[in-house]
């Protein structure tokens, strides 16, 4: 039997429901404080919603239950009060009985000033001027009769109109207007234009039409959550977008070689990770992912120590270039849709091969550093031939060099 016996099985209701879209994924988390986690859940809500509002059928949604009534756990479960969340009305059109009865009353009006204005006209013609006066009279009010009457007569076709809208829409939470505007075989755009009049009438009392003007939304939640969701994105892409520039157009250090060998490392990392997004594989991904952060760490030593330039120079000229080759062909070889024996050699010499290159790049980035290294391990070992020289190696003889220094005058 169907769930909606009165519109059948075809009618576009289904069994998401936008407000619990977004709300489980803000819920998911709401106790985490990782910032990351909760864009990542915005935007796959966001998607979700998009594909919802964009599918075959414009209100894929099942109509939400009612919000419980609230009992307090401290109190009697028999003589506990009881709150009721009042709900708001999605529709609230107005009355079509009042404007029929003026459209017949306007009609009917219409016709007799009219019938009284002809005949006062022919009578002042034939018989006596005196009845001209009646003539305009009645004219007069017949134009206002007939004004009543298209008045009455528009606001019902748009209340007849609301109509149709509303049983498209069912117990759908937001619909899509193209959609709408297919089912009413109308114009999305006359369709757009003729929901906002109706929403800044008040018809759809918590209606609200998204950015793009393309979905109807017709609760508060489902507007606030849609906001929430929005502001995420917009600040996600801006900081997508201070990123971009950022390593697009790096600070100038002064060193225009210098300049120039950092931009051409970020673009390098940048390819690195473009073809690690478009791998699928997780052993592939996990070696490029390490070759990425081996290559920014040797960029960023470079960075900060420009003397390390010329050391990195076949590093740039050769080691790079030929290990993208190898990943962009791996790439290719991934996204055939046949992998013959030959295709999964090669996939599998280029994944060895990885290690190798992780290794000695690896080496390189150590060789970077090898000084730095050096000088902490010689002030290391300064560090303890002074602090045996003062007799300052164990914790008894600092104590009791301590003791000598306080007791001396």
């Amino acid at each position: 039997m169907s769930q909606y016996p009165k519109y059948g099985n075809n009618h576009p209701y289904r069994k998401k429901n936008i407000g619990n879209i977004v709300q489980d994924a803000i819920k998911g988390v709401s106790y985490s404080r990782n910032l990351e986690e909760l864009r990542n859940n915005i935007d796959i809500t966001i998607r979700e919603v998009s594909d919802l509002a964009k599918s075959g059928n414009p209100a894929d949604v099942q109509p939400q239950e009612p919000p419980k009534a609230y009992t307090s756990p401290r109190a009697n479960s028999s003589k506990a009060p009881v709150y009721e969340r009042p709900e708001s009305p999605r529709f609230n059109p107005p009355s079509k009985g009042l404007y029929t009865f003026l459209l017949i009353l306007g009609c009917f009006f219409s016709c007799i000033f009219a019938i009284v204005c002809i005949l006062s006209l022919l009578a002042s013609f034939f018989y006596t001027s005196l009845l001209a006066p009646l003539a305009v009279v009645c004219g007069v009010l017949m134009l206002f009769s007939l004004a009543l009457a298209i008045f009455a007569g528009n606001r019902n076709g748009k209340i007849l109109r609301f109509r149709r809208y509303r049983k498209f829409i069912g117990d759908a939470e937001f619909c899509s207007l193209e959609q709408m505007a297919a089912s009413c075989m109308e114009k999305t755009s006359k369709t757009k234009n003729a929901v906002q009049k109706m929403i800044a009438a008040g018809w759809f009392p918590n209606g609200h039409i998204d950015n793009e003007g393309t979905t109807l939304m017709l609760t508060e939640e489902t507007y606030r959550m849609y906001l929430l969701a929005e502001d995420a994105k917009l600040q996600r892409q801006a900081e997508e977008e201070t990123k971009r520039k950022e390593e697009a157009s790096p600070a100038s250090t002064g060193n225009a070689e210098l300049d120039e060998a950092v931009r051409e490392g970020r673009a390098y990392i940048r390819e690195i990770r473009r073809v690690n997004d478009a791998i699928p594989g997780e052993e592939i991904s996990r070696k490029i992912s390490q070759l990425e952060e081996i290559t920014v760490r040797i960029f960023a030593c470079v960075e900060k120590r420009p003397e390390k330039l010329p050391d990195i120079r076949r590093f740039m000229s050769y080691y790079l270039p030929t290990t993208l080759k190898l990943l962009n062909a791996y790439q290719e070889f991934d996204s055939q849709p046949i992998q013959s024996q030959k295709i999964l050699s090669a996939k599998n010499e280029i994944s060895q091969t990885l290690d190798t290159i992780n290794d000695a790049f690896s080496s390189l980035m150590d060789t970077l550093y090898e000084e730095d290294i050096l000088d902490i391990a010689s002030d290391i070992s300064v560090l303890e031939t002074m602090f045996a020289q003062e007799g300052l190696t164990s914790s008894k003889d600092f104590h009791t060099q301590g003791s000598q220094k306080k007791n001396s005058p």
